[in-house]
């Protein structure tokens, strides 16, 4: 289900904890910070206040990050997307319980999902190769574009088409 989660709305989801009682999940995702983060020391180089970045200042994590001033000391925290999940399955009981469900998040959308995995897709194209085995890669591979708007590479269809056409052929 957090697979499934993770690339319909093409977040990085995380499963933190996940054994037999308990399942706990976090969103990974980059987190935006817009506008000048040098308010707290004016001395230290942070984010301009757009796109565009002045005096050499390299791009990456730097602008994921937010500096605080703790003790006299400068601080850097990165900030977290808010989204969480964590479920539990009492003993002695077939179901699962969702006890915490925050569903709002602040990261951005990503066109690559690390859950987005040949084995995952060889499940979902499994309805498609059932009645025509011999579709085309090429097919396939505009069908799950469309359908989850992330990219996939076509040897990953290739690996996914194979493992379904296993599943339901056999070797």
């Amino acid at each position: 289900m957090v697979t499934r989660m993770s690339v319909e709305k093409r977040r990085e989801l995380h499963l933190v904890k996940n054994d037999q009682t308990r399942v706990r999940a976090e969103c990974r995702g980059l987190v935006p910070v817009f506008g000048p983060t040098t308010d707290i020391d004016p001395n230290v180089e942070g984010p301009t206040d757009g796109p565009s970045r002045s005096h050499g200042q390299s791009s990456g994590t730097d602008s994921l990050k937010k500096k605080t001033k703790k003790g006299g000391k400068l601080v850097v925290e990165t900030l977290k997307c808010p989204w969480l999940m964590h479920c539990v399955k009492p003993k002695g009981e077939n179901t699962w319980y969702c006890t915490v469900f925050r569903d709002t998040h602040t990261c951005l959308q990503s066109r690559k999902v690390r859950k987005c995995t040949a084995s995952f897709l060889a499940r979902e194209i499994e309805k498609t190769i059932k009645p025509n085995p011999k579709i085309p890669l090429v097919a396939l591979k505009d069908q799950l574009q469309k359908k989850y708007e992330i990219g996939v590479s076509r040897q990953k269809v290739f690996r996914a088409k194979q493992m379904a056409q296993e599943k339901l052929i056999g070797d």
